[in-house]
């Protein structure tokens, strides 16, 4: 009984680490438009002065 239950568990630590690793990526990538826009938005704004 102990050891199904032990992969059981491990594979769903797995498949978080999995999910958490990707949803990472994609707000570092949502980040990063998100900041490039703001920056463009600023040098816009210098360039325009």
């Amino acid at each position: 009984m102990y050891l199904p239950m032990q992969n059981l568990f491990n594979h769903h630590i797995l498949n978080c680490e999995f999910f958490q690793q990707r949803i990472h990526m994609k707000i570092k990538k949502e980040a990063e438009k998100i900041w490039t826009e703001s920056v463009n938005c600023n040098l816009k704004f210098v360039n325009g002065l």
